[in-house]
């Protein structure tokens, strides 16, 4: 700084360096805030009403400090352990349900098939009175009448009768008590029934006693023999 400079210089400059400020109104500084709130509000707009262009895109905004939403597949995966323990409950007991109906239909049908092997005596004894009444018996229309309501009702039960006579040769449902060499008919084939066989449900309950035929020069056969031994 020159030593000619004026003593009102040397005061500016030291103002300018020093920054000292100057004294402040405080009426005027709250005038101006006033003045502010007035003229100078900021509008808050709703992002809906701002337009947004067809090739702008508006970013989404996530708060600060909040987790992200949890997604679909994570809700799924948190109930998918009670699903499955539902899903094994609801198997086990429709297949516990299943073996109850299936067993409770094998206990009925082994007591139906007890009760049908007592009863058949009781029709075969009223198909041979039946057999060998005379013509025109009142009597044995009687019997007849009721070997029909006894017929009927065990067959509204579940009975049914084995086909046999002219049928091949099946040891499932056939008992071979005769055998009759023959060159009319091919071997193994069931030429007469000597006891009337049944199914019950499917079952058999007692097999037919049939005669079966055997081919001319064979030996033996499914019954080789006869009744008496």
């Amino acid at each position: 700084m020159p030593w000619s400079a004026t003593k009102g210089e040397v005061f500016r400059e030291m103002t300018d360096k020093d920054k000292v400020p100057e004294k402040i109104d405080l009426n005027e500084i709250l005038a101006e805030g006033d003045a502010l709130e007035e003229s100078d509000q900021i509008e808050i707009l709703d992002p809906a009403d701002i337009g947004v262009g067809e090739d702008e895109t508006r970013p989404l905004r996530t708060p600060p400090h909040s987790a992200p939403p949890a997604s679909p597949r994570e809700g799924r995966e948190e109930s998918d352990p009670y699903k499955e323990l539902w899903v094994r409950a609801r198997a086990d007991f429709e297949n516990f349900r299943k073996r109850t109906e299936r067993e409770r239909e094998e206990e009925a049908i082994k007591a139906g098939a007890l009760m049908m092997r007592d009863l058949l005596p009781v029709l075969d004894n009223l198909e041979r009175a039946l057999a060998k009444a005379p013509p025109g018996d009142p009597f044995a229309d009687g019997v007849a009448l009721i070997h029909k309501q006894l017929q009927d009702a065990l067959f509204r039960a579940g009975l049914r009768p084995i086909e046999a006579v002219g049928e091949p040769f099946d040891p499932i449902f056939h008992e071979a008590v005769v055998t009759e060499p023959t060159t009319a008919f091919e071997s193994n084939l069931v030429l007469d029934e000597i006891q009337k066989g049944y199914l019950f449900r499917g079952r058999v309950v007692r097999p037919s006693l049939v005669k079966v035929s055997v081919r001319g020069g064979e030996q033996g056969g499914p019954g080789a023999g006869t009744l008496d031994g």
